[in-house]
């Protein structure tokens, strides 16, 4: 099971949202390519952006290179997040390289 407190940390880091209101709803998928139906991950993926499952433990070193993960905000803008089944493993986006566009 993923460790909350760890993704809640992530959270603020990457928004500067406090704790209480970052705290990510769960959304998990039995087949990882269904997260890919989602309106948000269409979106993003309509601009160019990579994607890529990810163990909590590879998390700093993918933000590092640009990576976050994917977040779909309710009507009240609380955050939800794609993992897989388990809770093992977190869908990040990255936006494409600014650097190869011409």
């Amino acid at each position: 099971m993923m460790d909350v407190a760890a993704l809640v940390s992530l959270f603020v880091e990457v928004f500067g949202a406090s704790k209480g209101w970052s705290k990510p709803k769960v959304v998990p998928f039995e087949h990882l390519h269904d997260a890919f139906e989602e309106k948000v991950v269409r979106d993003l993926k309509a601009k160019g952006h990579d994607f890529s499952w990810a163990r909590e433990t590879k998390w700093r070193k993918l933000e590092r290179n640009g990576w976050e993960p994917v977040i779909e905000r309710d009507k009240v803008g609380r955050p939800s997040i794609f993992v897989d089944r388990f809770e093992k493993v977190v869908l990040m986006h990255r936006p494409p390289d600014e650097t190869h566009k011409a």
